[in-house]
């Protein structure tokens, strides 16, 4: 996006997965959409069926005037058995920007050929006093088809004891084993909305979490599209 990108308060999609045929072919299964407001959103927004909402949103400056690196990684089924996940992070620096993954979703239209990624601006001329010309550059595409059964294994790790971290719940410090430093560089703490609230390169046994308000966050550990499932702690 452009340094001086501007959503409205319509939709201004710049990423859709979208059916072809089936009677849900008119609404979006998903929409990754910027959208104005204090501060202006990027948002992640589902329909299940024929109406549409918000699941996840985060600030959209972060995004504007530099390059980030979109994953999405979709298993396509029917209720409790489609899984979405999408990870974006910042190319410069590997930091995660944006992520969101439910692995009970629907991710199917009823009669449906098949589903397709869209990628471009589409906007709404329903608020076109906030709207300029612009343009959102796209590069280095690669779709690739999975076994459903290895699905999360470019994401991934197993889970695994030697990656948890001590103490839980925790009050200044979270602290890792070796296992950590010897097979990850970037720890990532998020909280109960899914924003990343502390990201740090991985050069010791431990973290620094004094800031944290109390409550419940999810830690995970990241070298490049290798990451851990996320670890459950508390702050207190």
């Amino acid at each position: 996006l452009d340094n001086d990108f501007q959503p409205s308060l319509k939709f201004t999609h710049i990423h859709q997965i979208k059916a072809v045929g089936g009677s849900e072919s008119s609404m979006p299964l998903i929409t990754l959409t910027p959208r104005k407001g204090t501060p202006d959103k990027l948002q992640l927004r589902y329909a299940s069926a024929l109406s549409q909402s918000t699941i996840h949103e985060t600030a959209l400056a972060p995004f504007k005037g530099v390059w980030v690196e979109a994953t999405e990684t979709i298993l396509y089924d029917e209720i409790g058995l489609g899984q979405y996940e999408i990870l974006i992070t910042k190319v410069s620096n590997s930091d995660t920007l944006f992520y969101y993954l439910d692995e009970s979703i629907r991710m199917w239209k009823t009669n449906a050929d098949f589903l397709r990624p869209k990628w471009g601006i589409y906007r709404s001329l329903d608020d076109s006093t906030s709207l300029r010309d612009e343009e959102v550059l796209f590069a280095d595409f690669l779709i690739e088809e999975l076994d459903s059964m290895v699905l999360s294994s470019i994401n991934y790790v197993l889970d695994d004891e030697t990656f948890l971290v001590y103490p839980n719940p925790a009050t200044d410090k979270l602290m890792f084993p070796t296992t950590v430093i010897n097979k990850f560089d970037y720890i990532n703490i998020y909280n109960q909305n899914g924003q990343l609230v502390l990201s740090e390169k991985i050069e010791v046994d431990h973290i620094s979490i004094s800031h944290l308000n109390d409550g419940l966050y999810f830690v995970e550990f990241r070298n490049g599209r290798l990451r851990t499932k996320p670890i459950k702690v508390i702050v207190k």
